[in-house]
């Protein structure tokens, strides 16, 4: 499938780019980490780019990234609530929209796309 990117592709990189500035919000104002929260936006930001401009390893990445990261810290939702409701919350409409992201990545439609 040539031409335009398809509407699942365009909602996927909406999530995963909106999922990366919560992430980033609270790694840098809530927890204090500037610098990291800096070089997410960067390197996931990257990736997410990608992504939209059909490079098919690109989203194999992203995709085995986030689940990765998915799985490693699903705790922390759980720690984010004893935090603070708003925290907790943050977190969890976060991984909610990298999951939908991802799923959205591999529907039939934005695979024939990245098949070329």
């Amino acid at each position: 499938m040539t031409g335009p990117r398809p509407r699942p592709v365009v909602y996927a990189t909406w999530c995963f780019t909106i999922s990366l500035l919560i992430g980033a919000s609270i790694l840098g104002f809530g927890w204090g980490f500037p610098v990291q929260a800096w070089l997410s936006l960067l390197i996931v930001g990257s990736l997410i780019f990608l992504v939209s401009r059909r490079h098919n390893w690109a989203r194999w990445i992203l995709t085995i990234v986030t689940i990765t990261f998915l799985v490693l810290t699903w705790d922390l939702v759980r720690f984010q609530f004893t935090y603070t409701l708003f925290m907790g919350t943050a977190t969890f409409v976060q991984f909610s929209l990298e999951l939908l992201g991802c799923c959205l990545l591999f529907v039939p439609r934005s695979s024939s796309w990245y098949a070329r």
